[in-house]
């Protein structure tokens, strides 16, 4: 089917035509010139950029680079931004570095070149056999207690002994001068042996043979179990005091006792009333004691006579604080 001569093709009746680039023989019109213009010695030859497309690709891409290579990457305008950078002066450093020399070696000397007398340290006399109670499976054990501020204590069983010490220095010597009655008595060189990892012992040399060797410890307290079925008599309950031997006797409800006896010997006790004039008690020094003693209350005078000794009772205010 052919087309009538007067129809046309859409693209003959375009006015748009006259626009087009006309062909040759060869293709598009003034294509062999652009052709040999591109190549000059055998080389491509740059083409010149277009503003309007770099700026559309600006657009675009919000100003950023387009991606195209022969883009100019001076036209991409960047702002950097630079982390802030934390910088440790050198006085810090070495001041840190300071510190912690100093910790290490202070730990160091503590815990391997401890010398210090001030602690709980464990005696037992050689060959010596404690008898416990059926009540009680711990063996009762001599402690010495140094404390910081020149007090010392020999614990032993359910009872203290408090005393004081005093150390001093003579040539290479470290002298310990040590009051405890009924303990230790005298002046001693001191030295320690160990560490704290492998253990630490104290040597009191007291001279003519008197050299006593003790284990660095922990403190365990005897405690007493009371007496069993014990009674109580609710006139004795309260503290009492005998002046002339500035001793002073607690009783309490739970059936123990506290025997202090001039802020020295301080006896923890277990007690029961056996008969209406006779407290039966028991405490521990290097065995098992348990004594009797008769007792009277006069509530007119307000005396109670124990062990032979008249006692007052110690009035205290609301504050639990002793008058007088």
């Amino acid at each position: 089917m052919g087309l009538d001569e007067n129809e046309k093709l859409p693209l003959e009746n375009n006015e748009d035509n006259e626009k087009l680039p006309k062909q040759n023989e060869n293709g598009l019109e003034g294509s062999e010139d652009s052709l040999e213009d591109n190549f000059e010695g055998g080389s491509p030859k740059p083409q010149e950029s277009d503003d309007n497309l770099s700026d559309f690709v600006e657009e675009e891409n919000g100003g950023g680079h387009s991606g195209i290579s022969d883009f100019p990457r001076e036209q991409a305008d960047f702002d950097v931004i630079s982390e802030p950078k934390i910088r440790l002066q050198t006085p810090i450093i070495i001041s840190g570095v300071i510190v912690l020399i100093s910790v290490v070696l202070y730990l160091s000397l503590s815990v391997f070149f401890d010398r210090a007398i001030t602690g709980t340290w464990l005696f037992n006399i050689p060959g010596q056999e404690n008898v416990a109670s059926p009540d009680e499976a711990n063996t009762p054990k001599f402690y010495f207690i140094f404390e910081p501020g020149e007090r010392a204590k020999m614990c032993l069983g359910s009872s203290e002994t408090i005393g004081s010490y005093t150390l001093s220095k003579e040539e290479n010597d470290i002298i310990a001068n040590i009051e405890i009655s009924n303990g230790l008595t005298g002046r001693y060189v001191v030295n320690v042996y160990g560490n704290k990892f492998t253990g630490r012992q104290l040597e009191l040399d007291g001279g003519s043979g008197n050299k006593y060797t003790f284990d660095s410890t922990q403190y365990q307290k005897m405690k007493l179990s009371p007496i069993k079925d014990f009674k109580i008599d609710k006139e004795l309950i309260g503290e009492w005091r005998f002046e002339e031997y500035q001793t002073n006797i607690t009783f309490k409800e739970n059936g123990t006792m506290l025997i202090n006896d001039s802020d020295i010997l301080l006896t923890e006790a277990v007690y029961s009333v056996a008969d209406t004039n006779v407290i039966k008690f028991k405490f521990f020094d290097t065995a098992e004691r348990e004594n009797t003693a008769e007792y009277s209350y006069d509530k007119n005078s307000g005396i109670l006579t124990f062990a032979q000794g008249e006692f007052k009772r110690v009035e205290k205010n609301q504050d639990n604080v002793t008058k007088g």
